[in-house]
């Protein structure tokens, strides 16, 4: 099978922070055979995020995304993911559960923005993230993970 990984954040794009959540996912992907066609570094933009998946979607079957999945006004991956697809954003009741035991475990308050890292396409897969926040997801050939760190 072949990819295309998707890095989405400003701050990799101006220097502010160093990728490594693509080697690490590179190395992994090879590990289980699948190759990767192209890797994509995209800003915090709505539009340019929905351009990035288009452009991957038209040459590989499977694409992953890293990043914008938390509480920010510029975590974007799952809302243009969402309208690629034209899918309604909906959270479980169960994960939201989940994330509101890990803010109390770490006693910090959980607030309405939080919302957001909990929601998810109709109809995707969550996967469960042990080490942060977001839980990562899974639907039509796409796949969503936090980004760095």
């Amino acid at each position: 099978m072949r990819c295309t990984l998707i890095l989405v954040g400003t701050e990799l794009l101006n220097g502010a922070t160093l990728d490594t959540n693509s080697v690490f996912m590179a190395n992994e992907l090879n590990k289980v055979g699948i190759k990767i066609d192209f890797k994509l570094t995209v800003g915090d933009s709505l539009e340019k995020v929905i351009e990035a998946i288009k452009f991957a979607k038209e040459r590989n079957e499977l694409v992953i995304l890293s990043g914008g999945l938390g509480s920010t006004d510029d975590d974007l991956t799952k809302e243009a993911i969402s309208k690629f697809l034209n899918k309604k954003m909906i959270v479980e009741e169960d994960e939201l559960v989940e994330i509101q035991k890990k803010f109390e475990k770490l006693n910090i308050e959980f607030l309405k923005k939080n919302y957001k890292e909990v929601e998810k396409p109709e109809g995707a897969i969550s996967i469960k993230n042990d080490v942060g926040m977001a839980p990562a997801f899974f639907i039509n050939g796409i796949a969503a993970f936090p980004g760095v760190p």
